[in-house]
């Protein structure tokens, strides 16, 4: 009904064909007690910023508020 399902789909064939699910699958966990393994978090992240933002740019947006539209619109329907 929301198109959700279409929406993944499609969201990680653009990230395999891109390489952003290898960058992802890669980040290390932020939850740490230690400091040398945040800074190797905060250093990745540093390292791949440029490659996520081109990707989850503004193209991306449009996509989720129509999800989110979608979404409002279903929600209505039950009621």
């Amino acid at each position: 009904m929301t198109g959700s399902t279409f929406h993944c789909k499609n969201l990680n064939e653009k990230k395999k064909a891109r390489g952003i699910d290898m960058i992802e699958s890669g980040i290390p966990s932020p939850k740490t007690s230690r400091i040398s393994v945040y800074k190797t978090y905060a250093k990745y992240m540093l390292t791949n910023l440029d490659a996520l933002y081109t990707f989850y740019g503004c193209e991306t947006a449009k996509n989720y508020f129509m999800l989110y539209q979608g979404r409002q619109r279903v929600q209505e329907q039950m009621v």
